[in-house]
């Protein structure tokens, strides 16, 4: 999956096209929505702080693809 998911986000920046980008960007963003809710929901046995940076790494990672189709839907606008 890893490795299926690098392969279209480096597509996607090369090709540079909006519909391609959104795609590609759109299907992290599920991927890392559905990771952050799995591990969220299994963090019994683990120490406090490891819970916590797992959820805060994880959450940055929905984060950082949700912005980034934000940013790609406004320049599509703006152009």
């Amino acid at each position: 999956m890893f490795v299926a998911q690098g392969v279209v986000l480096v597509v996607a920046a090369i090709i540079m096209d909006s519909r391609v980008t959104r795609a590609a960007l759109a299907g992290y963003l599920t991927f890392a929505v559905l990771q952050l809710v799995f591990h969220a929901s299994h963090l019994a046995g683990m120490p406090a702080h490891d819970a916590t940076g797992l959820v805060a790494a994880l959450a940055l990672d929905v984060a950082f693809p949700a912005l980034l189709l934000v940013i790609v839907g406004t320049a599509k606008r703006a152009v």
